[in-house]
């Protein structure tokens, strides 16, 4: 993501995120979208979504919403200066109180207005601007009451034909790359729940994803990391060796890399 000014809030669950975001003429590309999103605009907001090769240029005002779907590529451009509440939910909080086998599918709505939703979404802000512990579960019921809505309302008819790579559901394979499973899992460890070899299962990766699966899992690392450093509970130190990088010097590269400051320095820019 690229942007000039940037505050996020972010509060981690194994079954969904919530992120606050401002800025100014932010892009940010979906090579796989892992989980559905459900997207608030809290101000007037100019957005361009290129998906399945056409552009969607829409205009939101404060209120309005967008819903995405799972395992599609897509690239945004939020033009001049945005506001936003972005919710990723797990499919599996969808497959729960919709009560099928297979795993659902939310219907592509890039613009769309619901009270219910819109009140929720506000409420899940709100908390998420605290940023206390203490508040998670308030923040799970929330969840759950939009993710119920959603699946009472906005999902397709057929549900999404399941990817595979190799042997392995490509989906489940991604959602062990992220969270705390992308210190525990290693690329040779997931490339082996495959049954391809290491240099097809990197190829294959690739094709689909658009990255390789170490870089995937490096950002997946990354992004936790951002935000146990803009926490600020845990020395540096802690935080590169809690995301599962090999010492202090691998974990200040790769940081730098990512968000063009050093751990530091970015920790100081968002206190």
């Amino acid at each position: 993501m690229t942007t000039g000014t940037f505050s996020g809030r972010i509060l981690d669950h194994v079954h969904y995120s919530a992120e606050i975001l401002r800025g100014r003429n932010l892009k940010v590309s979906h090579l796989y979208r892992r989980w559905p999103t459900l997207s608030l605009y809290l101000n007037e907001a100019k957005v361009f979504r290129h998906y399945n090769g056409q552009t969607d240029a829409l205009y939101f005002e404060a209120g309005d919403l967008g819903l995405y779907p799972f395992g599609v590529s897509e690239q945004v451009n939020w033009k001049d200066a945005t506001e936003a509440v972005h919710l990723h939910f797990s499919p599996y909080l969808i497959q729960t109180v919709s009560k099928q086998n297979a795993t659902p599918q939310v219907r592509r709505k890039p613009w769309f207005q619901d009270k219910h939703l819109k009140h929720a979404m506000l409420s899940l802000a709100k908390l998420g601007e605290k940023n206390l512990p203490s508040l998670r579960e308030e923040c799970d019921v929330i969840v759950r009451h939009i993710t119920s809505h959603i699946a009472a309302h906005y999902l397709e008819i057929q549900p999404k034909v399941e990817a595979l790579l190799g042997k392995a559901s490509l989906d489940p394979l991604i959602d062990q790359m992220h969270d705390h499973f992308a210190v525990e899992n290693t690329v040779e460890g997931l490339g082996q729940r495959t049954g391809l070899s290491s240099r097809r299962f990197r190829s294959n990766f690739n094709a689909i994803i658009g990255i390789s699966p170490y870089k995937y899992l490096t950002n997946s690392r990354l992004a936790s990391a951002k935000f146990q450093v803009w926490n600020g509970q845990l020395t540096l130190t802690e935080i590169a060796h809690s995301t599962g990088f090999f010492d202090q010097s691998h974990f200040n590269r790769a940081f730098k890399i990512e968000t063009d400051f050093s751990p530091g320095a970015y920790r100081r820019r968002h206190s």
